[in-house]
C-alpha cells in the first residue's frame, strides 16, 4: 500500500512497503524524449541538448531533448512542441518515429516516451524556449555517432540505440514502432468534477484500459457507502490515494494509445485524479493526520477517529466525492462497452 510522505505542485515522495520513490506530479510521470538525426557528408549525426542540469553539474552537459506532458497535449504534439522550443526545428507529427518507452530510474515512477525524426532536409529556426533562464542559456549540438555514445544521459543513449536498430540496422521495420490499426466507436459521456459533457472516440486500447480502471474503482472500500459511524476514515483515504498508483499503471501499460488529446480516456482519468481526488486528499489527509498524532496509547485508532471534531464534515464531503466517482464509474462502463 502506498503512503504519501510529501507532495507539492512538482513532486511527490511515496513510500510503498518500505520502498521510497518520487513521482513527478507536474506531468503525471509522463515525459517525452526526442533523439533527432540527420545525414551529413554520408555519416549519421544525432542532435543533443547542451544545458545546465543542477543536480549533476553547474556547467552545461549534453543530454536528450525532453519535456513533460501537459494536460491538453498528446504525446505527439508534446514531442513536436519540445523539439521546436528547444532546437528551433519545426516538424509535423506525421514525421515522428516512435521508439517505445523507457523507465530511467528505479527511484521514480516516471515513464519516458521516446521519439526520433529525420532532420536531414530541415531548416533550423532560432529556438524560442519556454521562457525559463535554463532554456535561455541552453543550446543544441549535432554529434557524430561516436560522440553521441559518450553522453552520460541514459535517455539519449536508449534513444540512440533504438534509432540505430530501427533506421540503420533494419532489425525492425524502418517505420519504427507502430500501434496496430483499431476500430473506433464514438461515445457521449457526462463527467463529474467540472469536466462536463464530451464525446470521445473509443478504440480497443481505451476500451480495455477503461475496463481495468472500472474494476479498480468499483471494488474499493473508498467507493462503498459509509455511514456516519461506520468504517475508518484513514482506510478510506488510503484506498482513494491508491487510485493514483493504479490509474497511472493502467495508462502506462496501455501506452500512448490511451491518451489522444482532451477527449480521450487518458485525459479523462488524469482530470478525475487532479480535479476530484487530489483536492479532497490534499485537504483531509493532513487534517486527519494532525488528529491521529494526538491518539492516546490506550485506545484504538478507529475509536480515536470518532472523537475527531471534523469527522462528520469529512464524511459529508466524502459522500459528495463518492457520488461523483459513481458518475465516473458509469462513464468508464460506457467506454468499456459493458452491459450493466
Amino acid at each position: 500500500m502506498d503512503s504519501l510522505l510529501f507532495e507539492n505542485e512538482y513532486l511527490a515522495l511515496i513510500e510503498h512497503d518500505g520502498y521510497f520513490f518520487v513521482r513527478e506530479v507536474r506531468c503525471n510521470g509522463v515525459i517525452v524524449g526526442m533523439i533527432p538525426f540527420r545525414m551529413f557528408n554520408g555519416q549519421v549525426q544525432y542532435l543533443a541538448r547542451l544545458e545546465i542540469t543542477p543536480p549533476h553539474n553547474d556547467q552545461p552537459e549534453l543530454c536528450c531533448i525532453t519535456g513533460g506532458l501537459e494536460p491538453e497535449q498528446t504525446l505527439e504534439s508534446c514531442a513536436v512542441t519540445e523539439l521546436y522550443e528547444e532546437s528551433g526545428y519545426r516538424i509535423e507529427k506525421e514525421e515522428l518515429l516512435f521508439l517505445g518507452t523507457v523507465r530511467p530510474s528505479k527511484s521514480s515512477d516516471t515513464t519516458v516516451y521516446l521519439f526520433s525524426v529525420d532532420l536531414t532536409r530541415q531548416i533550423q529556426d532560432l529556438p524560442k524556449g519556454d521562457g525559463t533562464r535554463w532554456e535561455q542559456d541552453a543550446s543544441v549540438r549535432w554529434l557524430s555517432r561516436e560522440e553521441s555514445i559518450q553522453i552520460k544521459d541514459p535517455l539519449h543513449i536508449a534513444g540512440l540505440a533504438r534509432v540505430e536498430q530501427i533506421k540503420f540496422q533494419t532489425v525492425t521495420p524502418r517505420r519504427g514502432l507502430r500501434l496496430p490499426s483499431i476500430e473506433v466507436q464514438r461515445v457521449e459521456l457526462q463527467l463529474p468534477f467540472g469536466i462536463g459533457g464530451i464525446q470521445i472516440a473509443v478504440d480497443s486500447v481505451q476500451r480495455t484500459a477503461a475496463w481495468l480502471l472500472y474494476v479498480e474503482l468499483m471494488t474499493r472500500v473508498s467507493t462503498a457507502p459509509l455511514g456516519d459511524s461506520e468504517g475508518a476514515l484513514r482506510e478510506t483515504l488510503t484506498s482513494l490515494y491508491s487510485l493514483f498508483q493504479e490509474t497511472r499503471k493502467v495508462l502506462r501499460d496501455a501506452g500512448p494509445g490511451s491518451y489522444k488529446g482532451a477527449n480521450s480516456l487518458g485525459a479523462i482519468a488524469i482530470a478525475v485524479l487532479n480535479r476530484g481526488l487530489r483536492p479532497f486528499l490534499s485537504k483531509w489527509h493532513p487534517l486527519l493526520q494532525i488528529h491521529e498524532k494526538k491518539c492516546p496509547p490506550d485506545i484504538s485508532s478507529i475509536e480515536h477517529e470518532t472523537t475527531w471534531s471534523m469527522n462528520l464534515a469529512m464524511r459529508n464531503e466524502l459522500k459528495t466525492l463518492q457520488n461523483n466517482l459513481a458518475i465516473y464509474g458509469d462513464a468508464l462502463s460506457e467506454i468499456a462497452g459493458l452491459q450493466l
